[in-house]
C-alpha cells in the first residue's frame, strides 16, 4: 500500500549562526507503525548539519482510513554555501494489513547558509615559490611586515577552528524518562492544548521508560502493548478532547494533569 513522505523546512535560507525546523511527515494507510533510523541524516547531510528532535512524534487519524505521522526536528548547520544539502535516511514504514515493513524516502532539500567567513579551497592555493635575495636592509628596529601578515594569518585561522569547535560541542545529556516526564507536565501551557500536550508527554514516557514505540500507536494499540488502566483511562480522555471537539477547562485540565503525574509517579 503507499505511503506518501514530506519533507518540509520553514525557512530556504539562513545565517550560519542559526537553526531552522524540518518537519517530516508519513502518510498512509492505518495503522500506521514508523521505525526512525537510529542515524537520521544521509550519509552526504551528515558532515554539514547537527539535528535533534523537538518534542514527540505525533500519529493523527484522517479520513478514509488514512493515518498522519509527523515529528518536527531543530537542524543547525555546520558548513556555509548557496545550497547546502539536507536529506533524511530511509524511514522504515508498515501499513494496514501488511506484516513487512517498507523503506520510505523522503525527497532531500538544498538551504542557503550564509556566512561572513570566506570558505578556504584548497584548489585554489598558489604554490610555493623560491626565495628572491635582496640586499640586505640597515636594522630598523621595528617588526617585520611579512611577521605581522603571519600573526593575522594565524590569528583568522585561529579563530575559525575555535568557531566551528564550538559548533560540534557536546549534547546535554537528557533527564531520565521519568524526570522529564514530570518536568514537562509542569510546564504551563493553554488549557485547550494540555489534552494533546497529556498524551504527547505519557506516550514518550512510556517508549523511554518501557521500550515500547508508543509515540506512533494508536490509544487502542498502547492499550494491548502495555495493558494499565490508569493510562488507558487519561489517553481515552485526552483522545476525546483532541478529536472528537470535547472541550477541555480549567478544572478538567488540572485533573488531567494531576492524574498523569501520579501515574508516571507509580510507574
Amino acid at each position: 500500500m503507499p505511503v506518501t513522505a514530506a519533507l518540509t523546512a520553514d525557512r530556504t535560507a539562513i545565517p550560519l549562526s542559526k537553526s531552522l525546523t524540518l518537519q517530516a511527515t508519513l502518510q498512509g494507510p492505518a495503522p500506521l507503525r514508523v521505525e526512525v533510523p537510529a542515524t537520521l541524516l544521509s550519509e552526504e547531510s551528515a558532515p554539514l548539519w547537527e539535528i535533534a528532535p523537538l518534542g514527540a512524534a505525533k500519529l493523527v487519524d484522517l479520513p478514509n482510513g488514512q493515518q498522519l505521522w509527523s515529528q518536527d526536528y531543530k537542524v543547525s548547520p555546520f558548513a556555509a554555501g548557496p545550497a547546502v544539502p539536507l536529506s533524511l535516511r530511509e524511514f522504515s514504514v508498515t501499513v494496514g494489513n501488511d506484516v513487512s515493513a517498507k523503506a520510505a524516502a523522503f525527497p532531500a532539500l538544498t538551504i542557503r547558509v550564509d556566512t561572513k567567513i570566506t570558505a578556504i579551497k584548497v584548489e585554489e592555493a598558489r604554490p610555493a615559490t623560491g626565495i628572491e635575495l635582496l640586499p640586505p636592509e640597515p636594522p630598523t628596529g621595528g617588526v617585520p611586515p611579512g611577521l605581522i601578515g603571519f600573526g593575522i594569518a594565524v590569528g583568522l585561522l585561529l579563530i575559525v577552528g575555535l568557531f566551528f569547535a564550538l559548533r560540534r560541542r557536546k549534547p546535554i545529556p537528557e533527564l531520565p524518562p521519568g524526570e522529564r516526564a514530570l518536568r514537562d507536565l509542569d510546564s504551563p501551557s493553554p488549557y485547550a492544548e494540555l489534552p494533546d500536550r497529556i498524551a504527547a508527554i505519557l506516550r514518550t514516557f512510556v517508549a523511554g521508560e518501557f521500550a515500547i514505540p508508543a509515540e506512533t500507536m494508536t490509544t487502542a494499540e498502547l492499550a494491548k502493548a502495555h495493558p494499565d488502566e490508569e493510562l488507558q483511562a487519561i489517553l481515552v480522555e485526552c483522545d476525546r478532547a483532541r478529536f472528537a471537539g470535547v472541550p477541555c477547562g480549567a478544572d478538567a485540565a488540572m485533573e488531567l494533569i494531576g492524574r498523569a503525574r501520579a501515574w508516571v509517579i507509580d510507574q
